[in-house]
């Protein structure tokens, strides 16, 4: 039987706001599922023993280049190092175990990882359009949530990255989301396209918006290429040109938009 456990990991690691008191709340959590992930790493070998040997052989070298670098800083050139620097050793080794016990859960589907990345992105929509309207309460609520953040919401500037800490992640989260609704599959999934499109319109990040009109291009043209019906080529783009046209709509319209919502 399919289990529901792969997508709820992935919803909470992506909607856990890290950020807070000072980073402690992610790297709590990360400690947690590496410890986790590393008690359950017997499971995790037992059903993917390559893959565990091969990933635990990246971690080991990823590992030990910062190692060398830090003895290199420590003892050679003598500078002071902290808190920060003892992180980074140990940081692929958190992300390994947390992964595994990822893998433990069962692996996702596409279904899975659709459902999920359109929830996380309608989730950071309604979130924004809650702080460009100040809805009363709720705004306050965001605000104590993701107020530390960089998410900038002001008269001439519209940077959402919520639930990330910075729009860029926003913005690269939504454009592998994209390209997971239209890309894989046999059959596209407009509605989480047209979700991402908004997200990361709202991100302000011209790298996630370039990358995006490349995915719907990317899209259009294969979609073109491997119909063999010029008929149900030509329906497939009538429904995919609208999200290339709505994205550069978006990104014209929101700025005045909000111009005109401050000024009244």
């Amino acid at each position: 039987a399919h289990s529901p456990w792969p997508a709820r990991y992935f919803l909470i690691t992506a909607m856990l706001p890290g950020h807070l008191l000072g980073w402690t709340v992610e790297w709590g959590f990360a400690l947690c599922t590496a410890i986790a992930g590393a008690v359950f790493y017997p499971h995790f070998h037992a059903r993917h023993s390559t893959l565990s040997r091969r990933a635990l052989l990246t971690v080991a070298v990823l590992t030990l280049v910062p190692l060398l670098s830090y003895i290199g800083t420590l003892f050679m050139n003598r500078y002071p190092t902290g808190a920060r620097d003892w992180t980074d050793l140990v940081r692929p080794l958190l992300v390994y175990f947390s992964v595994t016990l990822g893998f433990s859960f069962g692996r996702l589907t596409l279904p899975d990882v659709r459902r999920c990345t359109r929830q996380i992105l309608a989730f950071s929509v309604i979130v924004a359009m809650i702080l460009i309207v100040r809805l009363p309460g709720l705004a306050s609520v965001a605000d104590a949530i993701y107020g530390t953040t960089k998410t900038a919401i002001g008269l001439t500037t519209l940077r959402v990255s919520i639930p990330f800490e910075n729009p860029n992640f926003l913005g690269f989260f939504g454009v592998i989301s994209l390209a997971c609704a239209l890309l894989f599959g046999s059959v596209p999934s407009y509605v989480t396209a047209g979700i991402c499109l908004v997200a990361i319109a709202l991100t302000g990040s011209r790298t996630a918006w370039l990358t995006a009109l490349i995915v719907v291009l990317v899209f259009i043209s294969s979609t073109l290429i491997t119909t063999t019906s010029l008929s149900r080529a030509h329906k497939r783009v009538r429904i995919a040109l609208p999200f290339t046209v709505s994205i550069v709509v978006i990104i014209i319209a929101l700025p005045w938009l909000q111009a005109v919502w401050e000024n009244n």
